[in-house]
């Protein structure tokens, strides 16, 4: 078509309300495709602070966790040196100790006990262990005047399940105190993972351990034990332990509000 004077020489449609049509025809489809646009950087700028959101509430949880979980292990630490310490030190003649051991035999579950008349701790032996043989008195007197340090820890950290020592001279030292057991149940400690991945054949390194999740003997539900095991002469002597309850892991990771989920994972 040749144009002339803003008309098409054939006579149509003039110029300006032939654009005017179609304007109002793409009308719609601009306005879609803007609401379209708008919805679209809304989301994605609101996804971005959704994520910022989710990031800082994650890295909260680890946080919190990392601390809940350094000051869980050195208590544990701090127990386990002092054990050691004290054993060096009498064996190489620098302190003397020595308690005298009036335990009771409890007939009815056939074990012995020791605890204090005011205290948050018990001895527990089957016979044939330390009251019955003097076997580990040693042993004994060490955890016996660590009774403070015991307390100390259950102080500092009062949601703990348990705080234990395990004996290879097949006694407990436990806190808080724990009911009397069978000599059965007793000797089932000892097939335990705290016990068998702490020994030197399945920990060579003889460094801490943590177990895998398992059903606590005294009620307390699911838990994992941290156990740090003992050597004296170059011997496995027993196992330094602190269990914890996954009520207590979840109350560490429970930071924050998020839409998502966060999970502690056990490297292996």
């Amino acid at each position: 078509f040749t144009l002339v004077e803003g008309r098409r020489h054939s006579g149509g449609i003039p110029i300006k309300r032939l654009l005017s049509v179609k304007m109002k025809r793409a009308l719609p489809l601009i306005t879609g495709l803007m609401t379209v646009v708008l919805i679209a950087v809304f989301l994605w700028v609101n996804g971005k602070r959704v994520l910022r959101n989710e990031e800082l509430v994650f890295r909260s949880r680890i946080a919190s966790t990392e601390i809940y979980l350094v000051g869980t292990i050195s208590p544990i630490n701090v127990i386990h040196r002092h054990i050691k310490q004290t054993l060096d030190d009498m064996e190489s003649g620098l302190i003397s100790i020595d308690y005298p051991l009036e335990a009771s035999f409890d007939g009815e579950h056939g074990i012995y006990f020791l605890e204090p008349e005011q205290g948050d701790w018990v001895i527990l032996s089957p016979p044939g262990g330390p009251f019955d043989t003097g076997i580990g008195k040693e042993e004994l007197m060490v955890l016996i005047q660590m009774e403070d340090i015991f307390i100390s820890v259950l102080e500092s950290l009062p949601d703990t399940a348990w705080v234990y020592y395990l004996s290879g001279s097949r006694f407990l030292f436990i806190a808080p105190v724990f009911q009397v057991i069978s000599p059965e149940n007793f000797e089932h400690l000892y097939s335990m993972q705290f016990w068998t991945s702490a020994a030197p054949e399945q920990n060579p390194n003889r460094g801490m351990i943590v177990t895998d999740v398992y059903e606590d003997l005294g009620g307390k539900g699911p838990m994992v034990t941290l156990s740090h095991p003992v050597f004296f002469r170059n011997r496995f002597i027993g196992v330094t332990c602190m269990d914890i309850t996954l009520e207590q892991l979840d109350r560490a990771l429970a930071i924050g509000v998020s839409d998502g989920s966060t999970y502690l994972v056990d490297e292996s």
